[in-house]
């Protein structure tokens, strides 16, 4: 992928390569990426053959980097700033969540939501480099799929974090 993100976090790649190389469970579904930052995941998503790809996130310029990003490596996006943590999200498949466990009251309002849309039978797929929001109780109700070693430059750059990691949250 290229991109306004290539010097971007390094998990942010890692779990769009956990996408492209497992692109059979995104094929012919509609995404939601939530928190899209600079859209690495949607792209991933339409790369993959989504049917539709949305990439949401509250902040214009992280959709701005998503939009350049997506027109450089020549993929159909769509860009939305809507808030959508708590809706009901009827038009997704697989909702596609990237370091968004940063804060633990927001860790809590956003799992709960999770939870709610995995009942509803969506896909919910996780990126995450070790954030304390997702706790042990939290990733005792996921499914581990990918670990990914960060280089020892991110790792230094990024308060020790050593590894990021894509789950997919079990349906209660």
């Amino acid at each position: 992928m290229r991109g306004v993100f290539s010097r971007g976090p390094p998990y942010t790649h890692l779990c769009s390569t956990y996408i492209l190389d497992n692109a059979a469970i995104i094929k012919n579904r509609s995404v939601l990426d939530v928190g899209c930052g600079c859209g690495a995941g949607a792209i991933a998503a339409a790369m993959s053959n989504a049917r539709t790809v949305v990439a949401n996130d509250i902040d214009p310029f992280a959709v701005m980097a998503t939009n350049i990003n997506a027109e450089l490596n020549k993929t159909k996006v769509e860009t939305s700033t809507e808030d959508y943590i708590g809706k009901s999200c009827d038009d997704f498949d697989v909702i596609l969540i990237g370091d968004m466990f940063y804060d633990e009251e927001f860790a809590s309002i956003l799992f709960a939501w999770l939870n709610r849309l995995s009942a509803d039978n969506k896909m919910i797929l996780i990126g995450d480099p070790g954030r304390h929001g997702l706790t042990e109780g939290r990733r005792s109700q996921m499914t581990l799929l990918a670990s990914y070693e960060l280089p020892q430059e991110t790792r230094d750059e990024n308060n020790g974090f050593t590894h990021t990691t894509v789950w997919r949250l079990n349906k209660l």
